[in-house]
């Protein structure tokens, strides 16, 4: 889109033509990622679950094989020459395709190509199947200067024979069924990085995938790992030669394996609509609507994606979906649904669950459906399910220290440099990296799916002032409603909050109620803060109270009155400096346990000034980034601590909040001042009169939240649109987005009737 029609004004409301990288583009939710994006994510996020090494009995469980059929192909392989036994039935015997001795990489892949095709062939004419899996070598040397982090491949892979029909328009990882990571002696940690790498990209890649194998050579070994959304396990090493029937095994549950039990997800198909962009296929999906009756959908946009957890976790994503019965209609007279697919532990409640006990309100989200995922009738989708309780039984490894073992010799070219890392040899040394995990049982997560009646918008793709006061009023209602239910949302963000482009009280919607929890049943101890941290105060952040009670209840008895005695100026701070910023004093901070600090809904309606101060510091104007500042990164992305403490002063002391947030609004935002100043003084006064009276007291926050969303209905009504001229992006971008098609109509053999 072009931006030669925004001109540069003195205006202080009206922004100057700006760089187009700035402006937000949003069409797709998961564009390519970077190997920087890629390192980042795999150390927030992916080696915080927890890998095992050498599990016993993982094959005998895992690739379960009749020793009748073992010997079949074992046999076989010796009568085509694949296979040389040793000499009169002693010693060991070798794959001739394979070397014996250490070799060099290419070397390797050629021969584990080789070897293993002529295995799969071999097992499919044994089963008198057709072939539907082939080896292949599909590293690409030339991709070591390239930013992106798709362009890096495994070096082997096995992929389906079938598929899309356009696969020359696929990415490598559309269709890969296992990946093939080859260890160069001693860099055997750079090798386990780049096999977890690249799994992370099918992850991205597959939205069909729910666990994955795949395979790491090391030398004449072979070790299997399976990755699922609660982490990693390997098997113990197999050497090649000595083993050859645990070969034959594995690369027959490879060949033999129905669909779902090499970890796709059958509930969700290739649609047989085809997209006008091959490299982009459609998706379907069956589920209930409001009349009871099961619908297919076709899931035709991916709009978000949860790309810390795509590997391990949640693994959200989200498509705007059609009723596929709907599809010969012209484009604005389908209902556009929202599918959502998740991975959800086992100790929270279900979303959909959630949903149905608080029951449908202005300012949340609609529910159409949903459903726990079943690839077999009655058994429901779940990682324990998957694994089969082996993960208990390995060795846990630090992955995280391999990571910074591979990592420490990178001469800045990935994948991860090109020196020595030391004498590791060929094998991972799981002594060196083992931590004691306790015996404690992995996490399961369980499969949902849920449909949902309502599209829109993240608030931060507001068109206007007006819309982002007005779409934030009207979600924090809904958030009303589910704690007047007893449910607070555990997951405040801008990204949680949708804007529909309707009117008052729809025009924002709390969405998502993944991680919502029954308050009254929250532990002192306020767990640990899941969900977007950023938007958190300081009191869920750091289990810090904003006000020590005996201090400001001391301060009460001295005054004579519940609140400081100028409430109107909005500063609490009634403490000097130095005894403000000596948090590791016993007079001004006390342990949480021994205040019964619980996660209240005041903590969330605080959460929703974060998100509002999180625009107004991160954007210039509607649809347009704002390059970062250090007090923005000191507020909402740097560690726990440092957040809690700067939020706690900028909640009680105005000057504070002049200098982290007021004295930094870009000028479009400048008429939110007076509104954001308000809010704040509202949150101080509730923490304060929390710390007074005491942090369950029915007093302490009562009518705190009406009067916030007074002062959001009041600002909305004093603000102008505040549009530049000719800068609507984003409402051109909005526009398009709502009426995006990405159907192949001619090649469907499908006529859309005229409006």
């Amino acid at each position: 889109m072009s931006d030669t029609n925004y001109t540069t004004s003195q205006d202080p409301n009206v922004p100057p033509a700006l760089d187009p990288r700035l402006t937000e583009l949003y069409l797709f939710s998961s564009p390519p990622i970077t190997v920087h994006e890629m390192d980042n994510m795999l150390r927030r996020r992916s080696f915080r679950y927890p890998t095992f090494a050498a599990v016993p009995e993982f094959l005998e469980v895992l690739f379960p094989q009749d020793d009748r059929v073992t010997d079949l192909i074992i046999r076989a392989a010796i009568e085509k020459g694949l296979y040389q036994p040793g000499v009169n039935g002693t010693g060991t015997g070798r794959w001739t395709a394979f070397p014996a001795d250490r070799t060099s990489v290419d070397t390797t892949c050629d021969a584990f190509v080789l070897l293993a095709n002529a295995l799969s062939v071999k097992i499919f004419e044994e089963n008198r199947l057709k072939p539907r899996l082939i080896w292949e070598i599909v590293h690409t040397p030339h991709a070591s200067a390239s930013t992106v982090e798709a362009d890096y491949t495994p070096r082997v892979t096995a992929s389906t024979t079938g598929g899309p029909a356009d696969l020359s328009a696929l990415g490598w990882w559309h269709n890969v069924v296992v990946p093939v990571e080859v260890v160069e002696q001693h860099r055997v940690e750079r090798a386990v990085i780049n096999f977890v790498r690249r799994t992370a990209q099918i992850f991205r890649g597959q939205p069909n995938r729910r666990f994955l194998y795949g395979l790491v050579l090391a030398g004449q070994f072979m070790q299997v790992w399976m990755v699922d959304r609660s982490g990693s396990m390997m098997s113990e090493y197999i050497n090649i030669h000595e083993s050859p029937k645990d070969v034959i095994r594995v690369i027959s549950g490879f060949c033999l394996k129905c669909d779902h039990e090499l970890g796709w997800d059958l509930t969700l198909r290739h649609s047989t609509l085809r997209p006008l962009n091959p490299s982009r296929p459609l998706w379907e999906c069956s589920m209930f609507t409001n009349d009871g009756q099961e619908e297919v959908f076709v899931l035709y946009h991916e709009i978000y994606l949860c790309h810390d957890e795509v590997l391990h976790g949640r693994a959200t994503r989200v498509w705007k979906a059609w009723k596929k019965i709907d599809i010969r209609k012209p484009i604005q007279e389908r209902k556009i649904y929202v599918i959502k697919d998740a991975w959800v532990r086992e100790d929270i409640r279900l979303e959909g669950d959630t949903f149905n006990l608080v029951g449908p309100s202005d300012g949340l989200a609609r529910l159409v459906s949903y459903r726990v995922i079943q690839q077999v009738p009655g058994q429901d989708d779940e990682t324990d399910q998957m694994s089969q309780g082996l993960k208990l039984e390995g060795v846990k490894i630090d992955m995280q220290q391999i990571f910074q073992q591979a990592e420490s010799a990178s001469d800045g070219s990935f994948p991860m440099g090109t020196d020595p890392l030391g004498d590791t040899g060929w094998l991972l040394d799981i002594d060196k990296y083992y931590v004691d995990h306790g015996r404690k049982r992995p996490l399961n997560f369980r499969h949902t799916r849920a449909l949902l009646a309502d599209f829109g918008w993240s608030l931060r793709r507001f068109t206007s002032l007006k819309e982002l006061l007005g779409g934030l009023h009207d979600a924090i209602r809904g958030h009303i409603h589910i704690t007047d239910h007893g449910i607070m949302h555990g997951d405040i963000s801008e990204s949680n909050i949708l804007l529909t482009g309707g009117p008052k009280p729809n025009r924002g919607l709390l969405i998502d109620l993944e991680m919502a929890f029954e308050y009254d049943k929250a532990e002192p101890s306020l767990d640990l803060p899941r969900g977007h941290r950023a938007f958190m105060g300081k009191e869920v952040l750091t289990s810090i109270p904003v006000f020590d009670p005996l201090l400001v209840q001391r301060k009460s008895r001295n005054d004579h009155e519940v609140v400081p005695a100028e409430p109107s100026s909005g500063n609490y701070n009634y403490l000097d400096d130095e005894e403000l910023d000596d948090e590791s004093s016993d007079n001004f901070y006390r342990e949480v346990e021994d205040m019964s600090l619980r996660r209240h809904p005041f903590h969330e309606i605080e959460g929703f000034f974060w998100v509002l101060c999180w625009i107004s510091l991160t954007r210039e104007a509607p649809g347009v980034y704002r390059p970062p500042r250090e007090p923005v990164d000191l507020i909402f992305h740097s560690d726990l601590d440092t957040m809690g403490k700067i939020k706690g002063h900028i909640i009680n002391d105005a000057s504070s909040m002049e200098e982290y947030v007021l004295g930094n609004l870009a000028p479009y935002f400048s008429p939110l001042k007076s509104t954001l100043e308000d809010l704040r003084r509202i949150l101080c006064e509730g923490y304060w009169n929390r710390a007074n009276l005491g942090y369950e007291h029915p007093s302490a926050v009562q009518g705190l939240t009406e009067r916030f969303l007074d002062i959001l209905e009041a600002s909305e009504a004093s603000v102008d649109l505040l549009q530049p001229p000719g800068d609507n992006r984003e409402v051109q971008r909005r526009i398009y987005d709502r009426w995006y098609d990405p159907i192949d109509y001619a090649a469907s053999g499908i006529n859309v009737l005229k409006g």
